[in-house]
């Protein structure tokens, strides 16, 4: 792995895409990547990571949702969210990045978390830019991932989130 002038260990939160993770590790998986920005010895797949490596790791897969992990061993995955109809994806994932770190600030664990950045994301990318004056309220982030991802039967999730209403442009 690349080190920076301190090294991973002196990363709080890293929150690259997939692409960006391989990118820096070498690793051909996101999975892989993990594990070795985590500090994870090779062939403990999943394990507590090095006091060397970075604190926390929110890895965006886009479609195919998130992967994060902590040096503690914590490992977090979320779905991306429902969406009707894809517009343009730039700006998706600063818009994740965003509500992530909203949410985390906030007091938030990290899997309810991962569920309001992908909340964000997946607004985003029923809008044309990367920014605009459809940028969404924080309301209007988490009433999403609550219909997305709350406490409610299998058959009811993500129903009313594929049922708003959006302006088309």
């Amino acid at each position: 792995m690349k080190l920076a002038i301190k090294g991973p260990s002196a990363v709080d939160v890293l929150l690259p895409s997939e692409v960006e993770a391989c990118e820096i590790t070498g690793k051909p998986t996101a999975e892989e990547a993990l594990d070795a920005l985590l500090g994870v010895a090779e062939g403990e797949g999943g394990g507590k990571g090095s006091p060397d490596g970075v604190n926390l790791v929110v890895i965006n897969r886009g479609a195919a949702g998130v992967l994060a992990g902590d040096r503690d061993g914590g490992r977090w995955n979320a779905p991306a969210c429902t969406v009707s109809r894809v517009v343009d994806t730039n700006g998706a994932g600063d818009a994740f990045n965003a509500g992530f770190l909203r949410s985390w600030a906030s007091g938030a664990g990290v899997p309810q978390a991962l569920n309001v950045g992908c909340a964000a994301a997946a607004i985003a990318a029923q809008h044309a830019g990367a920014v605009g004056a459809w940028a969404p309220s924080a309301a209007a982030v988490d009433a999403l991932a609550d219909a997305e991802y709350g406490d409610k039967p299998w058959w009811q999730q993500g129903l009313l989130a594929c049922m708003a209403p959006r302006k088309l442009t």
